[in-house]
């Protein structure tokens, strides 16, 4: 079967525009509500005074939502509810004598329960298990994107080339992907940080989803627009020679 290059640029363009459809799906798809959240507003983390006396320390693995079952309210961590001790009841994690729970006072607040896990977040894991799925499809489609790509290099160069095409194309990418991407990528987190204490980012802001996901559909379209453009110029130069080879 003969080798078209048309047709191959023509698949990619369409495997591209799929991937450019699923980040817009997972950018649009409206997010689940997280709850009352003691302290996080909308762009910003306010510790809850009920547990400053605690002076939790923030670690990389701080967003360990617990809830408070009384008031069913989320704390972002066990330390931040004011939990100071904890037993593991029929396999589930249960946190007593929290400053926090129970409305952060009187007698009854020691003795609330507060449970691992946030409250009411079966909505959240509904959206998680879909954002995931779509994700996993993204990431299939652009591998075969890049195998169709690499292939196109490799049957349009002369075989003398193939070593320098493909040594600038995997430059290109590392390029794009480990400078330019890294960079925009950690801008926007940086910019979207919610809760910044001791140097490090732990919680972004609502918007950092939506800002990450335009931005990969935008690159996803900066691609199908390259792709578009050497599709018309070899289609262009492919009609040029005919032409010429009637005359």
């Amino acid at each position: 079967m003969e080798f078209c290059n048309l047709e191959a640029i023509k698949k990619t363009v369409i495997m591209s525009i799929v991937v450019f459809v699923l980040y817009t799906i997972m950018t649009a798809v409206r997010g689940c509500d997280p709850g009352n959240v003691v302290g996080l507003g909308k762009n910003y983390y306010g510790h809850p005074e009920c547990s400053l006396s605690c002076n939790c320390k923030p670690q990389w693995d701080e967003f360990k939502p617990v809830c408070a079952t009384d008031d069913m309210v989320t704390y972002i961590s066990p330390c931040h509810a004011g939990c100071r001790d904890s037993e593991v009841i029929n396999g589930i994690q249960v946190y007593s004598n929290c400053t926090c729970a129970g409305a952060g006072a009187g007698a009854d607040a020691g003795a609330a329960r507060v449970l691992e896990r946030a409250c009411g977040d079966a909505g959240c894991r509904r959206a998680f298990h879909l954002h995931s799925m779509l994700f996993f499809l993204v990431i299939t489609i652009t591998i075969l994107v890049f195998q169709a790509q690499g292939v196109l290099l490799l049957r349009t160069v002369d075989p003398r080339d193939r070593s320098v095409v493909m040594g600038l194309m995997w430059s290109m990418i590392a390029i794009v992907t480990f400078v330019c991407g890294h960079s925009v990528f950690l801008g926007l987190r940086v910019a979207t940080c919610g809760w910044l204490e001791a140097e490090k980012c732990h919680l972004q802001s609502q918007t950092f989803p939506y800002l990450v996901g335009a931005t990969s559909a935008f690159l996803t379209l900066t691609s199908i627009m390259t792709s578009a453009t050497t599709w018309i110029c070899i289609r262009t130069a492919n009609k040029g020679q005919s032409f010429e080879s009637r005359l």
